[in-house]
């Protein structure tokens, strides 16, 4: 019995490790980004981030092809939800997405804020303020954060791309932008804008590979044992360090 199991085990690894599976971004530094402007949708081998890396470092410790591409939020999404052996990363595991997905992660932190100008004087009390109901708010089309806050009944003008609501917030068409902590000090610097973060919106969010659920179970399960291994051995903090002061 112990022998079929080794033998299926070797089976099962060998036919994994011939399919490419197809891990779709956006442009969302520091998590994933160009060194190069190679063409929207396209193999990018050029893609640098946080998130590319630890995935680059995965995927090649388990022996497992990859081919990264670059689409917008909402198109990489609907790759990974539709087709077979597709991902989208780097994204967040929401309750309503939890069994729409095969989960590897978390591979980053990334808590959610409403920025806005340097002089901004604007407080509130929770999400449940209704003065955030007369605000103009900017955030990433179909992404979690404006999803959440529209349970709350905040109106979210919804953009594209970070970079467009950065611009917004800068011109004063936004009150406030909802982005995690990170990527807006990114974009806001990128666009020579002083921010401030106003308020936490939520702590404790992680962002995942999500992959569509035509991939076997047990790569998954493989690939976060692996990345178990890589947070201990500190590859995933060399990563991070790499990073620090983009």
């Amino acid at each position: 019995m112990k022998k079929w199991i080794f033998v299926a085990t070797i089976l099962f690894t060998g036919l994994v490790q011939a399919q490419t599976y197809v891990l779709n971004t956006e442009i969302n530094p520091p998590f994933s980004m160009r060194k190069n402007q190679s063409p929207t949708g396209k193999a990018d081998d050029s893609l640098m981030g946080i998130s590319v890396e630890v995935l680059k470092v995965l995927f090649n410790r388990v022996k497992v092809s990859t081919k990264m591409r670059v689409y917008s939020w909402e198109k990489s999404y609907e790759m990974a939800l539709k087709v077979k052996n597709n991902g989208v990363f780097p994204t967040t595991r929401t309750p309503a997405r939890e069994k729409m997905f095969l989960w590897v992660g978390p591979l980053v932190a990334a808590d959610w804020y409403f920025f806005g100008h340097r002089d901004s004087n604007f407080k509130f009390k929770d999400l449940k303020d209704p003065k955030l109901k007369n605000l103009k708010i900017g955030s990433l089309k179909k992404g979690a954060t404006a999803n959440y806050l529209k349970t709350f009944g905040i109106p979210v003008m919804e953009e594209n791309d970070p970079y467009t609501s950065a611009q917004q917030l800068k011109n004063k068409v936004i009150d406030l932008w909802a982005i995690g902590g990170q990527q807006g000090h990114y974009w806001a610097k990128k666009v020579g804008l002083k921010v401030k973060r106003i308020g936490v919106i939520k702590r404790h969010r992680f962002l995942y590979l999500a992959f569509n659920k035509s991939v076997p179970k047990n790569l998954v399960k493989m690939l976060n044992k692996e990345l178990g291994k890589m947070r201990r051995d500190g590859t995933v903090r060399k990563i991070f360090r790499l990073y620090h002061n983009l």
